[in-house]
């Protein structure tokens, strides 16, 4: 079969194909057009359907002179029902009950009552409150209770809540509380609140607010106050030891003596006045730097001035005490005192030794410093240093160059730190402001002060009849 002969022959069965699918392709259009033709047919009969019994409605209503409708009309779309609306909260909450109100000082009065219940389904919202009849303020729920201040003092108020809801529906006031402010009396100023006579003439004074016992140390020994209770102070005991006392310090019911051993040796004694009426030698212990001087306590640490130097002591164990260090000098130290990380002790004849007691194994002299102090108490960096008319106030923030913040006349014999304040043995006992340097308070003594401790807001003050007061400070 040559190619053209192929050609003509696939032509001509391709033409037979369709000359024979031609009828089927027709008479499948023709049943999908008869089928919507149907359709038609039945929605317009349907249609028809429904007029005919429009028709014969509206001619029943006539008859029975009912409403007609018209009929050609299209058939209205429904409009959709709600839901029913769910019923409104009329219901109050329940009244507040137990309301109670109470002075909590000269000028606020605590309100606080029971919490109500709310069954309308809007929910408990808060509370109205009442001060004498008035609306005052509204408190939120959960909470029950507030706060009413800057009120007046020694006056009476009246108070009711009542309770509202989500849907704004209150409940009735509840029953009324009263309250009545107490008067706003001033703090105490600081007063004396015992003296007593026969105390002597130490030079000098400590006290130990804990254990309340106050020590004089003079010449002639040491004289123990029982200061427990402040108004009614009392001299408990009076020891003269086996050697003769150069140095006192207190820490609770323990007491630390430093005895001088004809000028040769020193020794540090420890006695237990937890009977301040029996005073009770607990250990002796012989100290290193020649006859003895002055001491200062700082935690378990003691520092004892001695005839040749400063010696550290560690007290942890007062049954036996332990020489840690000593730093040598030239001249017996007396007055001792602990700032931050030195020492300043008081020579003889006149002046001060410094000391850097950081390591207390290996306390360092420093330098001499020839501040012309009869007495001084040190705070951190800060000393203040007396003479017989004048106020020293100098930083020791460098020891090797103190720098005088202040020099003020000040005709005092003695000074103590309590807190942020000072206390002055003057004319009177001054309370002096030791950042401002301004006196804030005098109390007026028997006689002229001479010794001043000072311990947990009270003062304790020799004067010049051999008699003591103990001052309350801090109300």
């Amino acid at each position: 079969m040559t190619p053209r002969t192929f050609f003509c022959a696939v032509v001509g069965l391709s033409l037979l194909t369709a000359t024979a699918l031609a009828p089927a392709a027709q008479a499948q259009t023709a049943a999908e057009q008869y089928r919507a033709e149907m359709e038609a047919r039945a929605d317009q009969l349907r249609a028809q359907a429904e007029i005919r019994r429009c028709v014969l409605q509206n001619r029943a209503n006539q008859l029975r002179g009912l409403p007609t409708v018209n009929c050609n009309a299209p058939a209205p779309t429904p409009t959709p029902v709600p839901p029913p609306a769910p019923p409104r909260d009329t219901t109050a909450p329940t009244i507040p009950a137990r309301l109670t109100a109470s002075a909590t000082s000269c000028s606020e009065i605590q309100v606080s009552w029971s919490p109500s219940g709310d069954t309308g389904g809007s929910g408990l919202q808060g509370y109205d409150v009442y001060r004498d009849a008035r609306f005052l303020m509204q408190v939120r729920a959960p909470f029950a209770s507030f706060s009413d201040g800057n009120l007046a003092e020694a006056q009476s108020y009246s108070y009711q809540v009542a309770a509202f809801d989500g849907a704004g529906n209150r409940s009735s006031r509840s029953s009324a509380g009263s309250a009545t402010t107490p008067s706003c009396a001033p703090a105490p100023g600081p007063g004396i609140l015992g003296t007593v006579a026969g105390f002597g003439y130490p030079d000098e004074l400590v006290f130990d607010a804990q254990s309340g016992i106050a020590i004089g140390l003079a010449r002639d020994g040491l004289t123990i106050a029982d200061l427990r209770d402040p108004a009614r102070p009392r001299v408990a005991a009076r020891v003269d030891l086996e050697y003769r006392e150069t140095g006192v310090a207190i820490d609770g019911t323990l007491a630390y003596v430093v005895e001088d051993v004809q000028n040769a040796s020193a020794n540090l004694a420890v006695l237990d006045l937890s009977d301040p009426t029996r005073p009770l030698l607990v250990s002796r212990t012989l100290l290193p730097g020649g006859g003895g001087g002055g001491i200062a306590l700082r935690g378990s640490l003691a520092y004892v001035g001695m005839g040749s130097g400063l010696v550290t002591v560690d007290l942890a164990t007062p049954r036996s005490p332990l020489v840690l260090g000593m730093a040598a000098t030239a001249v017996r130290l007396f007055q001792v005192d602990v700032g931050d990380g030195f020492i300043l002790a008081r020579k003889n004849p006149d002046g001060f030794a410094v000391f850097d007691a950081r390591d207390p194994r290996r306390p360092a002299w420093v330098r001499d410093s020839g501040w012309p102090f009869d007495t001084l108490a040190l705070a951190g960096r800060i000393g203040y240093g007396l003479t017989d008319f004048s106020l020293f106030v100098v930083d020791w923030s460098n020891l090797l160059q103190p720098r005088l913040i202040e020099q003020l006349t000040f005709p005092a014999a003695d000074v103590a730190v309590l807190g942020d304040r000072l206390a002055f043995a003057s004319f009177e006992l001054d309370l002096m402001d030791a950042t401002s340097l301004r006196v804030l308070e005098q109390v007026a003594l028997p006689e002229r002060g001479r010794r001043v401790a000072a311990d947990g807001g009270l003062v304790v003050v020799t004067d010049g009849s051999g008699a003591f007061s103990v001052i309350s400070v801090l109300p």
